[in-house]
């Protein structure tokens, strides 16, 4: 009740609900540079939650699965855009949020890694969105670049994307998965764990 009937940051900046508001705080959050201390690790996790939802699929090879899961693999450093521009022949649209990693997995000629996120809060997916998505980031993608696509929603919306290549992935999950265990973090920084309050909260 404590939480529930107190209003935290986003609300009070009437922002708890507005798509394009979530997707900074998470291009914040896997951005390893950003000052929240977390380096890595909250890509780390994303990726662990991308196998455990997306297993099934077969998208990754063994050797890549295996290399995420064992944390067999470097990163040197992540990169967030939100509302990124595609257009392609049939389409166009903006992508919620690309992640773009500096990677060195053993054994496989890798150096880059996108992730690609279709985020929804209120709306639906209209227009084959994540299939444009899609068609556009292999269209460009480098021949050392993998390219994995996420569809993120509220735990109510039960219907994947359109297009199969996105793993569907709520916020339920990345709760879970991802901000609870860095709430845990012995060395979080306090200013750090306000905000992963404030936000969880919300």
């Amino acid at each position: 009740r404590n939480i529930y009937y107190n209003q935290n940051l986003p609300e009070i900046f009437a922002v708890s609900r507005r798509e394009l508001s979530h997707s900074s705080f998470l291009a914040w959050l896997f951005t390893s540079s950003a000052n929240h201390g977390f380096g890595v690790l909250p890509l780390n996790l994303l990726l662990e939650l991308f196998i455990l939802k997306g297993r099934h699929k077969g998208l990754l090879s063994d050797k890549l699965t295996n290399a995420i899961i064992t944390r067999s693999f470097h990163i040197s450093e992540c990169s967030a855009v939100t509302e990124e521009s595609v257009t392609t022949k049939k389409a166009k649209g903006r992508a919620d949020i690309v992640l773009t990693c500096n990677v060195d997995f053993p054994d496989q000629s890798l150096d880059k890694l996108k992730i690609v996120i279709e985020n929804k809060v209120y709306s639906d997916e209209h227009s084959s969105q994540t299939q444009t998505y899609f068609d556009y980031y292999e269209s460009i993608r480098s021949k050392n670049e993998s390219v994995l696509y996420v569809f993120l929603t509220p735990p109510t919306v039960a219907s994947d994307a359109e297009c199969e290549q996105f793993v569907h992935i709520t916020y339920q999950d990345l709760l879970d998965h991802i901000f609870e265990p860095l709430r845990r973090q012995p060395d979080i920084n306090q200013r750090t764990k306000f905000i992963l309050d404030e936000y969880i909260n919300s």
